[in-house]
């Protein structure tokens, strides 16, 4: 039998930018202008509803300029965001006067050619877009001062934590609008109270109130005061599945049986326990590289993590790498005390190896022109480099050499260099790339016959082979210099692609074709030729900073650094050897770049050692990316920053798990790491028995399934045929127990004829895009014909929304959800010397679009019930539902979410008088 020896390793990359090549921005600007402003987001209401393995939110919000562009009716919004990890976009509403327009779901390239179109119309469409993990919204127009409606639909996957499961919600999406505060009205809405009692973590006293009970479901509320203070955003709420384990089915005529099943292993077997052997624990901690340098954050991280992993009998080892040296905090192995781990991290902190650990340098640098300035610099860079601008590059001369970057736009068109200026500018020049500095410049036809007089003689064959003025897709080559800095894939629009003949020239950004808008050239030891030929001037504010910081080279350190994370791996390893209750805990800050090149065989060699025992690691990389983005390395659909691919290559193939803090938050990787109090699975296998002859299983799909979680139900989904009972045998074997555990649990499926409910699919379809885009990348047809037939937004499909017209109709009677909160108490009496009489009067006015307003009064208090029903009795809304005193009273009730017609509002009053009810009939005319 072989010994287990656990390798928890985490890469500390606290660098700084929003996952995964992600931006976070809202602004605003008016078309082919330089001019952009913050964007803001008002009255925001954001629905959360469970459903197993996905939760659903519905997002409804007000954009605006806040009176920016003031004079100005053809504002556009363009925000770009980030979703938590495996979210996707269903659905999106605009809001064009009175109408609703759903959005309709074309393939990314037609959109785009559609929305650009219009907005040179001056018309009214919103487009939404996604690359990888990047979002793109753009709505037009907006005038200055006012609101632009929208409704944006998104599904995110379930996590679970102990007894609760949770779901985070879009925070860095929100917190890109402009100001310091912004309120959310937060609704938690389901059909049944299988999910228990909402609650917001990041806010423990937060308490849900009733809201309604309308439309088949049950609301409840909660007012956020401000979701800008929060560093995370979750909802969670209660499970209760019988016998640890719960199954859903959507039957839909003419599409089929449609279920999910998901059960929580040690609960469904009741295995409450297996007995944890003490371990010994080697941790790593590597702050080599220039980067997670900022102790006030870095150490009450490492201080976290390191205690949520170890428990009472432990005994930890605790090694720090950085300023070239690996030393031991510890002395030998020392038993686990919370505070001991704390006086050892201090105690290094005010040392003077911690001194020299933290030091960080900063980038110097020089601006030519008040231009490069403007098109190569974006808020924030003043955090990560000292930056100096010049009117003029031969004024700046001098200062050349004094800096790691030097960025130059008007020489080469608006102000021509004399020959004797090129002369003196080359040779500084020379001087900067023989030290490892860079230059970045712009090329493009204006600056041929002689005019550009630096990167053409560095490059002689440069030239200009074409551009374009129309939206083009952009891809980062695989071997270039600083191509893994830019994002794998955007659009912008249009450029100058580059001629040359010369095969020191690396291309950078590129075309379908393989034409070149970025390049780059080795100089001197170590510098580099930054060469662009895009035109920055009409980009937004987060499209500048994309291509900014690798341009400018940001995203690496400005010296040579000694990176140490595989010297101190081999440490940690050598620890490990010969002890097999040794676990290996690494934080390390490498942000070297670590691909697919040469990984297998490092790891290969690492664990030659180890061969006769198994090695699971447990990795985090915790490059999040809060200022910089690093430079990424993409896989399966997954970004890793710096050196997290190795790190995750290592996890998996050890059978363990790896974490990206830009995807995962920092609750959840405490939470993970813990040893937990509940046997975690180490394989499983799961089949079904029908009782019906004809049933049977078309299709089945592990789903979000953390096997490493012990809380987190293990998820299926998938499509089957059945009308009666049907059977889950489920056999499993927990770690550190060779016992084979066996259990069957028979349910029977449900039938929804309400036809609202058809989540499961549309999570099914999710899953089998994820699939594809796998597996199958270059079957954009196939991909595209996928994601249109399930309304989701991927990598090749959009969301556009147009204005109504003859073949383009509004919603009718749409699932309007923000009349919810306009039932509104707007004034009420309970003066004790008044006399009321029961009454319900009529609604004024009458008709009414959308608003109206209610009053009734009742002499004695009791439950007071006020609710909405259409002409043939279904209710459509309830207003109050709740105790009240006697008194006369007002709402204000908003009809938004319902269509034109004839409907009855009754009141039922239940007291010790008695039961007391009225009705009374109301007209919405829209």
């Amino acid at each position: 039998m072989t010994s287990r020896i656990v390798l928890i390793v985490f890469t500390v990359f606290l660098l700084t930018a929003q996952c995964l090549r992600a931006e976070n921005t809202l602004v605003t600007r008016v078309p082919n202008t330089t001019q952009q402003k913050p964007g803001y987001i008002w009255d925001l209401i954001i629905v959360a509803e469970p459903h197993g393995a996905y939760t659903e939110q519905s997002i409804y919000l007000n954009y605006s300029d806040n009176g920016g562009f003031q004079g100005s009716n053809n504002v556009e919004i363009i925000h770009r965001f980030e979703l938590p990890e495996g979210a996707v976009v269903n659905d999106l509403w605009l809001w064009v006067g009175n109408d609703i327009m759903k959005g309709l779901i074309l393939d990314t390239w037609r959109a785009r050619s559609i929305y650009d179109s219009i907005v040179a119309m001056k018309r009214d469409p919103a487009f939404l877009t996604k690359r990888g993990n990047q979002y793109e919204l753009k709505i037009y127009p907006l005038t200055s001062g006012q609101t632009r409606k929208i409704k944006m639909n998104i599904i995110i996957p379930t996590r679970w934590d102990s007894a609760n499961a949770y779901a985070e919600l879009p925070l860095k999406y929100l917190t890109a609008s402009g100001g310091a505060t912004l309120p959310a009205e937060l609704l938690f809405r389901q059909r049944s109270p299988q999910w228990g009692t909402p609650g917001i973590p990041e806010i423990p006293n937060a308490v849900f109130n009733p809201l309604a009970d309308t439309m088949g479901y049950i609301y409840q509320r909660y007012t956020v005061q401000n979701v800008k203070a929060l560093s995370s955003f979750r909802i969670k709420y209660g499970t209760s599945f019988s016998n640890g384990a719960f199954f859903d089915n959507n039957n839909l005529p003419a599409k089929g049986n449609f279920f999910q099943f998901g059960f929580i292993p040690w609960q469904v077997m009741g295995v409450d326990s297996i007995p944890r052997t003490p371990v010994k624990m080697a941790i790593g901690i590597d702050l080599s590289s220039d980067f997670s340098k900022v102790n006030e954050v870095v150490i009450p991280r490492l201080k976290t993590a390191i205690k949520s992993a170890l428990v009472t009998d432990d005994q930890f080892r605790l090694f720090v790498s950085g300023a070239g040296k690996i030393k031991e905090l510890t002395e030998n192995w020392v038993t686990y005390i919370p505070d001991e781990v704390d006086t050892l991290l201090e105690r290094f902190v005010n040392s003077d190896f911690g001194d020299s650990v933290f030091i960080r340098s900063r980038t110097r640098i020089l601006y030519g022109d008040i231009r490069a300035e403007q098109i190569w610099s974006y808020q924030g860079i003043e955090l990560v480099a000292d930056i100096t601008t010049w009117e003029t590059l031969p004024s700046a001369v001098n200062q050349i050499t004094g800096s790691n970057a030097v960025a130059a736009y008007k020489h080469g068109y608006e102000e021509v260099l004399s020959d004797l200026q090129a002369e003196q500018i080359r040779s500084r020049l020379d001087s900067l790339f023989s030290q490892g500095g860079r230059f970045l410049t712009y090329y493009d036809r204006n600056r041929l016959f002689g005019r550009e007089k630096l990167a053409k003689h560095y490059i002689p064959t440069l030239g200009v082979a074409y551009n374009t003025n129309s939206a083009v897709t952009l891809y980062r080559t695989e071997n270039g210099n600083i191509s893994q800095g830019f994002p794998p894939v955007h659009d912008r629009n249009g450029g100058y692609f580059f001629s040359f003949n010369d095969s020191t020239v690396k291309k950078e950004l590129v075309n379908s074709t393989g034409d070149a808008m970025v390049i780059s050239k080795r100089m001197g030891n170590g510098g580099l030729l930054v060469v662009t030929g895009i035109w920055p001037f009409n980009d937004d504010a987060s499209l500048r900073k994309m291509m900014a910081i690798p341009m400018l080279g940001l995203n690496t350190s400005p010296f040579e650094v000694d990176y140490q994370l595989k010297d101190l791996l081999y440490t940690l390893r050598n620890t490990a050897l010969g002890d097999t209750t040794t676990r290996l805990l690494v934080f390390s800050n490498s942000d070297s770049l670590v691909n697919n090149s040469g990984t297998e065989e490092w790891i290969n060699g690492f664990m030659t050692p180890l061969s006769t025992e198994k090695l699971a690691v447990k990795s985090v990389n915790l490059l999040d990316g809060v200022e910089i983005i690093p430079a990424s390395y993409t896989a399966n659909d997954k970004t890793f920053y710096g050196s997290g691919y190795l790190m995750h290559r290592l996890a998996e193939r050890t059978g363990g798990a790896h974490f990206e803090t830009h995807i995962t938050d920092w609750t959840s990787v405490n939470n993970l790491l813990s040893p937990g109090s509940k046997p975690m699975v180490d394989s499983l296998s799961l089949h079904f028995t029908f009782d019906g002859p004809n049933d049977s299983l078309i299709s089945i799909k592990p789903v979000n399934n953390y096997l490493y979680n012990p809380e987190q139900p293990v998820i299926y989904m998938g499509q089957m045929e059945a009308t009666s009972q049907i059977t889950a045998n489920i056999t499993a074997r927990f770690d550190g127990s060779p016992q084979i555990y066996q259990k069957s649990l028979a349910f029977n499926p449900s039938f929804d004829t309400t036809l609202k409910i058809n989540i499961i699919p549309t999570m099914i379809g999710n899953e089998e895009l994820k699939y594809m885009l796998l597996n199958t990348p270059t079957d954009t047809a196939g991909i595209v014909s996928k994601a249109v037939d399930n309304n989701l937004v991927s990598d090749y499909t959009a969301l556009l929304c147009l204005e109504p017209n003859d073949t383009i109709h509004p919603l009718i009677d749409p699932f309007d959800e923000t009349g919810l909160l306009s039932v509104e108490l707007i004034s009420y009496d309970t003066a004790l010397d008044s006399v009321f009489n029961y009454a319900l009067e009529q609604n004024y006015p009458n008709p009414f679009n959308p608003v109206t307003t209610i009053s009734y009064s009742f002499p004695s208090s009791g439950r007071v019930q006020l609710k909405i029903y259409n002409m043939i009795g279904e209710e459509v809304a309830t207003l109050i539902n709740e105790e009240q005193e006697a008194g006369r009273y007002q709402i204000r009730f908003n009809a938004a979410g319902l269509a034109s017609g004839t409907y009855l509002y009754r009141i039922t009053v239940t007291s010790a008088a008695g039961v007391y009810t009225q009705s009374r009939k109301m007209i919405i005319l829209k």
